[in-house]
């Protein structure tokens, strides 16, 4: 039996019918603005997510503007105080890295320094053959490039960072005045009950924010001790690194473990395996005990769900997906609850 079509569903067809050329304009139109707007998509992806994580540290900075206003405090002083703090630790890291790239460039300019002593010593005829022997068109394009690659993604993870911070500042600055505009969307009836949900929903950003700092302390301090013990060169700037990369859930502890492992290399092989050795450990130590507990704690989800939620949110979308799966979960489940389940309820 042939089920009669909808009444929209006929006109289509009729027009399809009557004027086939314009359909076929009309929906020719559609799919290239369709496909325009995924290459769109795709080109700001970068875009995107350097806003998300401009709003991610908004809303956990909100949290501390939030206290200090409970304490008295005006909101444009809080925000001055917040942001003044969060400027000072970035400063401290960024002194901290100095003293660790000055030490390794004078190494560097030391190590070329005595190779072209070494040079002085040599014939002149063999100087010359040897750099045209070195100093072939392929090998200098092959440098190039690479001097060139390397100092695009070093500018392009500054402009990144600087970005980042600079979205950060207007979002954290204009919280109050964003989160009423996007209610002056909704209907005036609903704009209550959506500003319930989304002041839960931010509370949970911002505590999962939180969360995630504190497991990266943890794992920039237990790895600061480890290397303080076992003597590996630099530690307090590895465990900055340690700590920076290990906001990355699943994949930046390996991460870490291979930039500890380099370095400890240039001591000893055994210094090296302890440090994987360790890594390995501590990693599982951290995806197993301490994320869920304290994702369970902070955004109050369980750890099956944070561990299912991130390695779905890394199955879809990489390491963008890890970052935010957990949130995205917690947001989902307050309006499942908030909103699904109440219209199920009353049915």
């Amino acid at each position: 039996m042939v089920r009669p079509r909808g009444r929209r569903g006929s006109r289509l067809v009729a027009q399809a019918s009557v004027h086939p050329f314009r359909f076929g304009l009309l929906a020719g139109a559609g799919a290239l603005v369709a496909y325009l707007g995924y290459r769109a998509l795709a080109e700001i992806t970068s875009i995107i997510v350097i806003l998300l994580a401009s709003a991610l540290l908004a809303v956990a900075q909100n949290r501390a503007v939030l206290a200090l206003r409970r304490r008295g405090m005006p909101r444009r002083a809080a925000v001055a105080v917040v942001l003044v703090v969060a400027l000072g630790l970035v400063v401290v890291a960024m002194l901290t890295f100095v003293p660790f790239v000055v030490d390794q460039v004078d190494g560097l300019l030391n190590a070329l320094s005595g190779y072209l002593d070494g040079l002085k010593g040599t014939q002149q005829d063999d100087l010359v053959d040897s750099l045209q022997q070195v100093l072939t068109p392929d090998r200098i394009r092959d440098v190039a490039s690479g001097v060139f690659g390397g100092a695009s993604a070093v500018a392009g993870v500054a402009v990144g960072v600087f970005s980042t911070l600079a979205l950060t500042l207007y979002l954290l600055a204009d919280f109050d005045h964003l989160s009423r505009a996007w209610l002056r969307l909704l209907p005036r009836s609903q704009r209550g009950r959506a500003a319930e949900i989304g002041d839960e929903i931010l509370t949970k950003i911002g505590a999962y924010v939180v969360g995630v700092l504190a497991v990266a302390a943890c794992a920039g301090t237990t790895a600061l001790l480890f290397m303080l013990v076992t003597g590996v060169p630099y530690p307090l700037v590895l465990a900055l690194v340690v700590a920076a990369l290990d906001m990355i859930p699943q994949v930046g502890a390996t991460l870490a473990a291979t930039v500890v492992a380099l370095v400890a290399l240039s001591e000893s092989l055994a210094l090296a395996l302890a440090a994987v050795a360790f890594f390995l450990v501590y990693q599982q130590i951290e995806n197993w005990l301490i994320y869920p507990r304290v994702m369970r704690q902070a955004v109050r989800v369980s750890g099956l769900a944070a561990i299912l939620s991130v390695l779905v949110g890394t199955a879809i979308a990489g390491v963008f997906g890890a970052l935010v799966a957990v949130p995205v979960y917690a947001a989902a489940q307050i309006v499942v609850r908030q909103v699904w389940l109440p219209r199920q309820d009353a049915r």
